[in-house]
C-alpha cells in the first residue's frame, strides 16, 4: 500500500467513519427529557447561542478592524471567529 492510498483511506473513510460513530453514539444517549430541559431553561439556551454565534464574530471583526496589518489576516480573523468549531 502506497502512502497516497493510505492517506486516501484515512481521509476518505476512517476519519469520517469515526466521526459518524462518535456522533451517533452521543445522539443515542439523548432522551426526550434532555430536550425538555433545553426549552425549560431558555436563559442557558440564549446565553449559549450568543456565546457561540454572536460574540466571537464581533470580536473577530473588532480584531480585523483594529489589529490586522494585512487584508488577508483580517479575513482570517473573521473566518476563524465565524466558524463555530474553529476556535
Amino acid at each position: 500500500m502506497t502512502y497516497e492510498s493510505l492517506m486516501a483511506l484515512l481521509g476518505n473513510w476512517l476519519l469520517p467513519g469515526s466521526l459518524v460513530a462518535i456522533m451517533v453514539s452521543m445522539g443515542l444517549s439523548l432522551t426526550a427529557d434532555d430536550f425538555r430541559q433545553v426549552f425549560r431553561n431558555r436563559r442557558a439556551l440564549v446565553f449559549g447561542v450568543c456565546s457561540m454565534l454572536i460574540i466571537p464574530p464581533l470580536i473577530g471583526i473588532g480584531l480585523a478592524v483594529t489589529v490586522a496589518p494585512t487584508a488577508a489576516l483580517a479575513v482570517g480573523f473573521v473566518l476563524l471567529a465565524t466558524t463555530p468549531g474553529g476556535m
